[in-house]
């Protein structure tokens, strides 16, 4: 079967996205635009996880609740979306390029070889970052690295469990999809036309009515049924996301081979937008309702919102368009980065400081190691902001007012952060001499010094002009501020 089959027949109200061939270079165009935009959204999304109640890697000190409404309308539904364009593309290629083994060896190094990347060098900094501020670990980065690549366990918390390292966090989407692609492999391997028949079976299923109700009726009983194991994200262990996804990514196969199942969604997206909304409003409205009113209002906007954003998108991203041949390539590397990258955004940026003027005066090479220590930069002073953000949390909660709590936080913590980067930065100088770690050597003493520095001046400021603290009209009591001090003085560190 060829992908002219797979897809719509042209018409005005329903325009057709131009044919996949056998070349590399073909796309299903609205495909593309839907993955880019889910993994686009998925950035957003996890930015505002930084600043909700909801448990995540690491919190800030200032919570914004009012965004927890708007993360709600996405959360139902953005993951069985991704899994429902990536079943949609696996069909389709393995349509066109039949199911033989030089396929499914390309799509295990796609998926499996980037994914054992991440956990090795992109995941670990953020485990750093988890294990410091809910852990209360205060070894080095160096340190926290052995443990991580040994296997430690020792990480935990009263009722959230142990970490398991190494772990993939964020990318845990790449051994589902790889998982699910290789059941969908075997199936056509075996049956050949298993999937075209199952699909024109599903298209007679979900005529009319059938379209939003029998997905909804399938999504709530998951819910009732399999809601209380929450998600692992473990892989084996992870029954709820399994019956999510993989019924997800079952339908984006089988829809692939049925050209007027699109075309239906198509006509009823405003129908299907709506019920998503008026789900969202609804369960903003009912929060403290009953199990079953709420596993029903959340199907029904992850049902409604599912089936809006392909109808749309089939309708109205068809074809090609010049951003889709600059993300399409760029948008994968990007969801393996984005989420270290969101964590250590805010503080790594101090190190370039130190680092650009050390390497400048001893004239060495920004090269592949340089750039490995810089990675390790990021970690100790991300470590140092977190330590200096949760002292100022700590003397909030203390009751100390607000422009006083951010101060006495920078002197409280300016001696043990001082010292421990002292120490490190002795104990880098015998590298400098070292022809091959001697770039690494300068970036790590260079960024930890003046670092360490500007984090200690800048931190504290920036803290209190994005929360807008107001200046202090008193001093804290002088034998107040001595015993506070003499605390933190007998400290372990």
């Amino acid at each position: 079967m060829t992908t002219e089959r797979l897809l719509p027949a042209p018409d005005a109200a329903h325009p057709s996205p131009p044919a996949a061939g056998d070349g590399a270079a073909s796309r299903v165009h609205f495909i593309d635009a839907l993955r880019i935009l889910a993994l686009g959204w998925l950035l957003v999304y996890h930015v505002g996880m930084y600043y909700v109640s909801w448990d995540w890697h690491i919190k800030s000190a200032q919570l914004l609740p009012e965004l927890e409404p708007w993360m709600r309308l996405s959360s139902p539904w953005r993951m069985s979306l991704l899994f429902i364009v990536s079943g949609a593309a696996t069909a389709w290629m393995l349509r066109n390029r039949a199911a033989d083994g030089p396929w499914l060896r390309q799509r295990t190094a796609r998926l499996l070889l980037p994914l054992l990347f991440g956990m090795l060098v992109v995941v670990p900094p953020q485990s750093y970052l988890e294990v410091v501020e809910k852990a209360g670990y205060e070894g080095g980065w160096l340190a926290f690295l052995g443990l991580y690549y040994r296997g430690y366990d020792g990480f935990c918390r009263v009722g959230h469990g142990c970490l398991i390292m190494p772990t993939w966090n964020h990318l845990w989407f790449l051994p589902y999809l790889f998982v699910y692609t290789v059941l969908l492999w075997m199936l056509l391997r075996r049956w050949p036309l298993a999937l075209e028949r199952a699909g024109e079976r599903m298209q007679q299923l979900l005529a009319g009515w059938r379209l939003l109700a029998l997905p909804w009726l399938w999504v709530w009983a998951v819910r009732m049924a399999l809601g209380g194991y929450g998600q692992t994200h473990a892989l084996v262990d992870d029954p709820y996301s399994h019956a999510q996804y993989l019924p997800a990514f079952a339908f984006g196969a089988l829809a692939a081979t049925q050209p007027g199942l699109w075309a239906r969604m198509s006509d009823a997206r405003w129908l299907a937008l709506a019920a998503a909304l008026g789900g969202w409003a609804l369960r903003l409205a009912a929060d403290d309702a009953p199990m079953p009113v709420r596993a029903a209002l959340v199907g029904l906007q992850q049902v409604g919102a599912l089936i809006a954003a392909l109808g749309f998108a089939y309708r109205h991203l068809a074809a090609e368009r010049a951003w889709l041949r600059r993300w399409q390539e760029a948008v994968f590397p990007v969801y393996i980065l984005h989420q270290t990258v969101i964590m250590v955004l805010a503080t790594a940026p101090l190190g370039l400081i130190g680092t650009v003027i050390a390497l400048l005066l001893f004239k060495q090479p920004f090269g592949f190691v340089a750039l490995l220590g810089l990675t390790g930069l990021a970690g100790i002073l991300m470590r140092n902001t977190l330590i200096l953000t949760q002292q100022v949390a700590d003397n909030f909660a203390a009751g100390m007012a607000p422009f006083d709590g951010v101060i006495e936080a920078a002197v409280q913590r300016a001696r043990p952060v001082v010292l421990t980067a002292l120490a490190a930065v002795l104990a880098f100088v015998p590298l400098t001499h070292d022809s091959f770690w001697g770039p690494l050597a300068y970036v790590l003493i260079g960024g930890i010094a003046a670092g360490t520095a500007i984090t200690l001046l800048f931190v504290p400021a920036l803290y209190a002009l994005w929360f807008r603290l107001p200046a202090a009209t008193s001093a804290p009591p002088a034998a107040q501020e001595t015993g506070q001090r003499r605390e933190i003085a007998a400290m372990p560190y």
